[in-house]
C-alpha cells in the first residue's frame, strides 16, 4: 500500500524541480546525487533518503509537503511489515470518489480542527458492510495532520453512495501537509490494493 505514496512523492519532487526550471543535470551538480538516482526517485522506481527529500524541500521551497508525504510513506511502509493484514480484494468491488469537502491546498489555521471527506460511489457489485477508513502511516505527530486511526464508513449497497467524514487537526507548525486513508473491511484488511483517499492542506498561523 505504501508504493502509491512513494510514487506520488517522486512525482511531486519532479514537478517542483521542473517548475523551478532546473534540469536533472543541474540538480545533480547542486545536490551531489547522480542523475540516475534522481531520475529513479522522481519516477517512483527508487525510494529517496530523508536527506534527499530535505534537499528538494529546501532547493525548491516545498513548504513541508515533501517531508509530510515522506513521513506518510515511511509510516505506511513500516505498517506493512508489522502484522498488518494482507489486502482482501473481492471480485466486482469498486468505487469512485467525488465531492471533496476541502479543495487541494485548502488553507487551515494552525491548531484548528476541520472536517475532510468525500462522497464515495459504490460502482461495483459488492455490498459494503462494516468497513472503515483507516489512516495510512502515522496518524499523530508534531508536524503531521492529526486524525483518528480509523473511522466507520456507512454501509452501502451496489450503486449506492455514502459520505465519508474525518476530523483532522492541523499542527502548530505552518506548512503544506498531506494525509492518506484507505478503505478496509471489518477485519482491517485493505479492500483495494492501491486506492488511497488524499487530503492536502496548507497550514497557516
Amino acid at each position: 500500500m505504501s508504493r502509491e505514496i512513494w510514487i506520488r512523492l517522486g512525482a511531486d519532487m519532479r514537478a517542483l524541480r521542473e517548475s523551478a526550471g532546473v534540469s536533472l543535470r543541474q540538480a545533480e551538480a547542486r545536490s551531489g546525487w547522480g542523475r540516475g538516482t534522481l531520475s529513479q526517485v522522481e519516477n517512483g522506481k527508487a525510494r529517496p533518503s530523508r536527506t534527499l527529500v530535505e534537499w528538494y524541500e529546501q532547493a525548491f521551497d516545498a513548504d513541508g509537503l515533501l517531508l509530510s508525504t515522506y513521513a506518510e510513506a515511511r509510516g505506511a511502509h513500516r505498517s506493512e511489515y508489522r502484522d498488518s493484514p494482507a489486502p482482501h480484494v473481492l471480485d466486482g468491488d469498486a468505487f469512485e470518489c467525488a465531492n471533496p469537502l476541502l479543495p487541494v491546498g485548502a488553507l487551515v489555521r494552525a491548531g484548528r480542527t476541520v472536517t475532510v471527506g468525500w462522497t464515495l460511489h459504490n460502482t461495483g457489485t459488492v455490498s459494503w458492510t462494516g468497513r472503515q477508513l483507516r489512516r495510512v502511516g502515522a496518524h499523530a505527530a508534531a508536524q503531521l495532520l492529526g486524525s483518528p486511526r480509523a473511522v466507520d464508513l456507512p454501509d452501502c449497497p451496489p450503486s449506492g453512495t455514502v459520505d465519508a467524514r474525518i476530523e483532522v487537526t492541523a499542527p502548530a507548525t505552518p506548512g503544506t501537509l498531506a494525509a492518506y486513508w484507505q478503505i478496509v473491511d471489518a477485519r482491517s484488511r485493505p479492500c483495494f490494493p492501491i486506492a488511497h483517499l488524499l487530503c492536502t492542506v496548507l497550514v497557516v498561523r
